[in-house]
């Protein structure tokens, strides 16, 4: 199936393993440089307390693997396992987007889910002093969001709690550029509180409007990308043709379609009663 996509694509699929290959081989060098360093005094999501050059291996390893991960769900299997090790290299560095991508890779990202509510409420409401570096840009805090509404599924009380949080945040109409369609940060931020409702038609038509605008950013990048055939045939265009952040707030409202089909059945099972 996966070179199947491949070739509708019209990428060459021996560039894309090509390409996964090296990325991996490059982020495990790098690793291994950063493991011989040894790791040192450090506090867990201080950017500062990091010194440039172990950041920039950090997050040199970061990218590879997500790269990585993002060419292997049209090549192979391997998605899973880049996935996780990219996230991580970003949550030793504290930042969010590790654990919006391990949403993607298991059930539940946190071992504290609470904690990291916790994390989001005082990020969010602006209390710079008291938020860790790595969680002062937006963009960590919805991806923050993004896996806390992923990992709450089931948790009314934690639900509550995160859609209070994210109702009461000035995200919800920021325009600040998200992934790497740079998106505006209220849609991803919106499609959470949307989620973190109590499924209704509205909602999920809210969602839905979106998701569309998403898609329709990213159908005129790819249109972009594209343009230049050689570059595009093998692999190495300046797009993100697997774009992790669609494919993970996809996923994730996928899950009121499902909660959706359920609410149809059961209002026409209660108008047939009526």
């Amino acid at each position: 199936m996966a070179e199947h996509h491949l070739r509708l694509l019209g990428i060459e699929d021996s560039f894309v393993t090509a390409r996964m290959n090296f990325l991996e081989s490059y982020a495990n060098t790098v690793q291994r440089e950063l493991t011989d360093q040894g790791e040192g005094a450090r506090v867990a999501g201080q950017i500062l307390d990091v010194d440039d050059v172990r950041w920039t291996q950090v997050m040199e390893i970061a990218s590879a693997f997500r790269e990585a991960a993002s060419w292997a769900i049209l090549a192979d299997g391997s998605a899973r396992k880049f996935l996780l090790r990219a996230a991580d290299m970003y949550d030793w560095a504290g930042l969010a987007f590790g654990s919006f991508l391990r949403t993607m890779a298991r059930p539940r990202p946190f071992d504290d889910l609470n904690r990291a509510v916790e994390r989001l409420a005082v990020a969010s409401s602006g209390r710079e002093a008291q938020t860790p570096a790595a969680l002062r840009p937006p963009q960590q805090q919805a991806y923050l969001l993004l896996a806390c509404t992923a990992a709450s599924n089931g948790d009314g009380e934690i639900r509550q709690s995160l859609r209070a949080i994210a109702s009461e945040s000035s995200h919800q109409r920021g325009v600040t550029p998200f992934g790497a369609l740079g998106i505006p940060i209220r849609q991803p931020w919106n499609i959470a509180i949307e989620l973190l409702r109590e499924p209704t038609f509205e909602s999920t038509d809210m969602i839905a409007e979106h998701l569309i605008s998403m898609y329709r950013r990213y159908a005129a990048a790819m249109e972009l990308g594209r343009a230049n055939g050689y570059l595009w045939h093998h692999g190495a265009a300046p797009v993100e043709v697997v774009d992790l952040d669609l494919i993970g707030i996809t996923a994730l409202a996928a899950t009121r379609l499902v909660l959706q089909s359920d609410f149809v059945i059961y209002s026409l099972g209660s108008c047939r009663m009526g």
